[in-house]
């Protein structure tokens, strides 16, 4: 239901108007989001918004507050439960879809000024994924520099054998890029399949060590040096895989290995340097030299 009438010249909304949600439903990727009773009043000079709230039964959204001019106008919306991945996947932000189910408290103010605050003195997400890649349970805070207009997050995850890591950076929704920090201690590596899927189809191990991710959401890249523990990868073009634990060192457009020990799926070893060149991480070029290998699985195709 919506009653309405004109606003002054110069206000912040130029319609006064009372709507009234009433129940209904809304589809978000594979989710059916129930809208619950509640009231949007727009006011010359704010937006109040009394108990709009979505619930899938397993997951909330609640939303209130004033979107205004005052200093005490604030939003406040709660988040129980909520799952991430559909919405990256929606937004089709594929080199970066971050998983695991969130709860936590946003607050809101300034919305209307040159200088908006919003801020997330905590959310935690259980089972925060990278790339489909379970990583731990995360406990965030995050807000929004305006300065910057970007989000700024600063995580810390408990994951395998109750190892801490850390991820901290920003993410720029209006530029839609991202710099993002990790320092890892054993996280699975299985999230950096996305990023070498032109020559893998499978990777798997632990990896430790601090790297930057930055770039578009289109165009990504990858800097660090990490330590490779019982790192398995295939190469899909010889139909082999490799394990090994050593170090690796990353920069943009390259991964370079430097005299590792590699071994086949028999247990036969050799060691491997060079060089795999990307354009963020599509058409990848290799120049690998193999030395010291012992009857070693080469080529493995019918």
């Amino acid at each position: 239901a919506l009653h309405s009438l004109h606003s002054p010249a110069g206000s912040a909304f130029p319609l006064t108007a009372t709507m009234e949600m009433r129940p209904g439903s809304i589809n978000f990727g594979d989710e059916t989001w129930q809208i619950e009773p509640g009231t949007l009043a727009m006011l010359p000079d704010k937006l109040v918004v009394d108990n709009f709230a979505l619930d899938t039964g397993s997951q909330r959204i609640d939303i209130t507050g004033t979107i205004g001019t005052d200093n005490d106008n604030i939003v406040a919306v709660d988040l129980a439960n909520v799952s991430l991945l559909p919405i990256f996947e929606t937004l089709e932000i594929d080199k970066a879809l971050i998983g695991g189910r969130a709860s936590g408290h946003f607050n809101a103010s300034h919305l209307l000024s040159q200088e908006p605050r919003i801020i997330c003195p905590l959310l935690h997400v259980d089972s925060i994924g990278y790339n489909r890649c379970t990583i731990g349970n995360a406990d965030i805070t995050a807000l929004w520099d305006n300065s910057n207009k970007g989000v700024y997050l600063d995580a810390d995850i408990t994951g395998f054998e109750n190892k801490k890591s850390r991820i901290d950076g920003y993410i720029f929704p209006m530029t839609e890029s991202l710099d993002i920090n990790f320092d890892a201690d054993s996280v699975p590596v299985q999230f950096l399949k996305p990023f070498m899927d032109a020559f893998t189809s499978d990777i798997s191990g632990r990896a430790s060590g601090k790297c930057r991710l930055f770039g578009t959401f289109k165009e990504i890249d990858l800097e660090g040096d990490i330590f490779a523990d019982n790192v398995k990868l295939k190469i899909d073009f010889t139909n082999t895989s490799y394990t090994a634990t050593d170090s690796v060192h990353i920069r943009p457009g390259s991964i370079k290995l430097d005299n590792i020990i590699i071994r086949d799926t028999e247990g036969h070893t050799a060691r491997l340097s060079g060089t795999v060149g990307h354009t963020f991480f599509k058409a990848p070029t290799f120049d690998f030299r193999v030395t010291d290998a012992r009857n070693f699985l080469s080529y493995n195709v019918t």
